[in-house]
Formats: C-alpha cells, structure tokens, sequence
C-alpha cells in the first residue's frame, strides 16, 4: 500500500513540475511572439522594447 501511495505521490509531483515547467516555457516566449505588435501598438522604440522584454524576464 505504501509502495502505491509513493508512486501516485511521485506521479503527481512529476506532473505538477510539468505543468510548471510549460507554463514558464510558454510565459517567455510569449513576448517574442507579441513583442512587434506590441512595438507598433504602443509606439515604441527597439531599445523600450527591450527595456520591457528585459524587466518581463527579471520579474
């Protein structure tokens, strides 16, 4: 009983760090799918895009 106990645990935290893992993955790339309709939606430069970008990936 304990040795299935374990290896539901076991599964579930795997699935878990899955989930985060994707979730994080998708987060980061999102801006370098949206950063150029973002530029032109805010008007602004590369160099405040990148500001942007920079403080997404800091925070």
């Amino acid at each position: 009983m304990n040795n299935e106990i374990s290896n539901k645990q076991r599964n579930y935290t795997l699935f878990v760090l899955v989930l985060v893992f994707t979730s994080s993955h998708v987060d980061r790339q999102i801006m370098g799918i949206l950063g150029q309709p973002i530029k032109e939606s805010l008007l602004i430069s590369d160099t405040q895009l990148g500001l942007l970008t920079g403080l997404m990936f800091a925070v």
